[in-house]
């Protein structure tokens, strides 16, 4: 009784020291990737300093008005996925095309991670795509690009396009 006592408890910690490192592993790669590009982002943030003063100097002259305090900052709405504006939309109508069913937009989601060998068993970064997936077909519905099925859970199809029955 011992012994299988101790052999499992020793699996369980094996497992959780397994997935600790691949978590670490992984952590490790994204911070040396950040750390090659930091050369490169501090010499933009001089020359968008350089800038700012220069158009500061400009503006102050051309408007009797000008405080630079009173302007808010620009965001520019970078995808948090890493992928180029309109890839997402572009490989979800893809993969609608090639299904012979109408699909559940998880089921897009995960086939898109799969077909851009991205870790499917990564439940954060499926989340993310699954609901930039889903806001894409929301977003086609309201256009009548694609439509949702009276199936539970909801699955989508190509507006007049014929599917398999």
């Amino acid at each position: 009784m011992g012994y299988t006592n101790l052999r499992e408890s020793l699996i369980f910690a094996y497992r959780r020291w397994l997935g600790e490192q691949r978590l670490l592993e992984k952590q490790i790669d994204e911070i040396e990737k950040a750390h090659l590009t930091l050369d490169e982002k501090r010499q933009r943030v001089a020359q968008c300093a350089k800038l700012i003063e220069s158009a500061d100097v400009i503006l102050s002259e051309i408007v009797e008005s000008w405080d630079p305090e009173m302007v808010k900052p620009a965001q520019r709405h970078a995808s948090n996925l890493g992928f180029e504006p309109g890839d997402v939309t572009r490989w979800t109508l893809d993969i609608m095309r090639r299904s012979q069913v109408p699909m559940r937009a998880y089921h897009i989601s995960k086939q898109l991670m799969t077909e851009r060998g991205l870790d499917v068993t990564d439940k954060e970064l499926l989340g993310r795509i699954n609901k930039a997936v889903d806001g894409n077909l929301r977003s086609m519905a309201k256009r009548k690009h694609v439509e949702k099925t009276d199936d539970e859970p909801v699955k989508w199809k190509i507006v007049g396009r014929e599917y398999e029955a």
